[in-house]
């Protein structure tokens, strides 16, 4: 993911927040490899361009909700099972990020078509993670609980990134 090392000092601080977040503040118990996922996604994250992951037929930024969940359907623009689970991982990824840490990447996301106004970010990023979850053998088998944990935790997970947003200096309270 991130191009920041683990041992880098800003990578340990998040690394700190969330775990004392979780233990804490969060009723569930915590997972350390939830914990690192969430980290390294903060870490990926600061680099504007990780937003833009997902990419259409044409090469250019997917940038709509609605585009983004037909990038990842197998029955619509999904060419392979692997595209579904990328893109549903980057789409959980965003609902994370946005509804955790950065509320205007949700309000971006959600005005290109109508249709994105339909779409509950928390519910979406809880089935993404759901669907990258199924995805439980060969290569994807040691990542499945990390996916299923962030679905069946989402909300919790999410507050634990406001949380260290807030605690960090990263995010600032209006």
């Amino acid at each position: 993911m991130s191009r920041i090392s683990h041992d880098h000092p800003l990578a340990i601080l998040l690394r700190e927040l969330i775990h004392t977040a979780v233990v804490k503040h969060v009723a569930t118990s915590g997972s350390p490899p939830v914990e690192a996922y969430l980290t390294d996604l903060l870490l990926d994250f600061m680099e504007a361009e990780a937003l833009d992951r997902v990419k259409g037929a044409d090469g250019a930024p997917v940038t709509s909700l609605t585009d983004l969940i037909a990038q990842g359907d197998v029955t619509v623009h999904a060419d392979s099972f692997e595209r579904e689970r990328e893109v549903h991982r980057h789409l959980g990824d965003l609902m994370m990020f946005g509804t955790g840490l950065y509320p205007d990447l949700i309000r971006r996301l959600r005005t290109r078509l109508p249709e994105d106004l339909q779409i509950d970010p928390a519910g979406q990023g809880r089935e993404s993670y759901a669907i990258v979850s199924t995805f439980d053998s060969g290569p994807w088998a040691q990542e499945a609980p990390t996916f299923r944990g962030l679905s069946e935790g989402f909300e919790d997970w999410s507050w634990v990134l406001s949380h260290v947003g807030r605690a960090s200096g990263l995010v600032h309270m209006a």
